[in-house]
């Protein structure tokens, strides 16, 4: 057994976490002599559940990889959000280093990768922190606003040889309002719904509990 302070500290969660776990039953404690411990079996479950939060995955996830085992399925969908360059990108070197270990939720060591992000927060590295929500703009891939670039782009091009195979003087104005309409259309049609089904996709995966600090 361990006592609850002591289970917080070694895994870097304040007491008002460990109070929402007990809470909600996310993991069972005891009481001994006034004093609350975890048994051998909830710590360790505790500490995978902070491993899995710290990287993203939502307490759905987890509940899904407990009951289904598809860790890979969960760790590939956070994954896949993170685009290279973004602050969150070191999750994506935790998850690869569980991946590449070929373990499940049962089989997983989850010391050797709260030492990883331990690691890795103190040289300032970004994890989910438990009191701040990842939002779009977090995950946001710079791929989606270079297909609406590239669009933009042959919408101009194909205004500029329209306007210089023209013979007519006034060219430029009489085609700039087609040209301003496919640019309305390339942003209503290429880009707005790209973006909105993503953003969708990311608060649906990432959905947080307010009551978490």
């Amino acid at each position: 057994m361990i006592k609850i302070n002591e289970a917080i500290n070694n895994v870097n969660i304040s007491m008002k976490k460990m109070r929402y776990y007990m809470f909600t039953k996310e993991v069972k404690y005891i009481i001994k002599d006034n004093k609350f411990y975890l048994e051998d079996k909830e710590y360790l479950l505790l500490k995978k559940i902070v491993v899995f939060r710290r990287l993203g995955l939502s307490f759905e996830d987890i509940d899904e990889i407990k009951k289904n085992i598809k860790l890979y399925k969960q760790l590939n969908k956070i994954k896949n959000l993170i685009p290279d360059g973004n602050k969150y990108e070191t999750i994506k070197i935790i998850i690869d280093e569980i991946m590449n270990d070929n373990v499940d939720f049962n089989s997983m060591n989850p010391d050797k990768y709260l030492e990883m992000i331990d690691k890795y927060m103190a040289e300032g590295k970004k994890f989910y922190m438990f009191n701040e929500d990842i939002t779009y703009e977090d995950y946001k891939s710079s791929k989606f606003n270079f297909e609406y670039m590239v669009m933009i782009t042959l919408v101009s091009v194909f205004f500029l040889i329209l306007c210089l195979v023209s013979k007519n003087d006034n060219a430029f104005l009489l085609y700039f309002p087609f040209f301003f309409i496919g640019l309305l259309l390339t942003l209503f049609v290429f880009y707005i719904p790209i973006k909105l089904k993503y953003y969708k996709g990311i608060m649906g995966l990432l959905r947080r509990n307010y009551e978490e600090e």
